[in-house]
């Protein structure tokens, strides 16, 4: 969890082939896949795949570059998409959370972030 109480997790992704880590921001209001931030995309020139747009709630029309990448969780490699943002931390969204894993538990209590991952 960070200083806010936002559940936080270190994810372990593919780039051209070479293992990064970096910690990502659970957001259960982003409904993509992954979010990664825009200086790791520069660093390790990531080609972009293709553009998605989105309508935000305020009507406003939106498009983002989507880039394909794999992540390893619980040395299992599950392919997503990701969207790049100009902020960190990166973003893991419903879409991923749905793909992934069975359960989720967040104990704001005990700070603490459990995740049971589907088969």
């Amino acid at each position: 969890m960070d200083q806010y109480g936002k559940p936080l997790l270190v994810l372990n992704f593919f780039i051209n082939g070479e293992c990064v880590s970096d910690t990502f921001r659970i957001d259960t209001g982003f409904d993509g896949e992954l979010a990664i931030p825009k200086d790791i995309v520069e660093r390790y020139r990531i080609r972009y795949h293709e553009y998605i747009r989105w309508k935000l709630p305020t009507g406003q029309k939106v498009e983002f570059p989507l880039i394909k990448t794999k992540i390893m969780l619980d040395n299992k490699i599950i392919e997503t998409k990701a969207t790049v943002i100009k902020v960190r931390p990166g973003l893991i969204g419903t879409a991923l959370l749905r793909k992934i894993t069975r359960v989720m538990l967040l104990d704001f209590d005990d700070a603490e972030l459990k995740i049971w991952l589907k088969n």
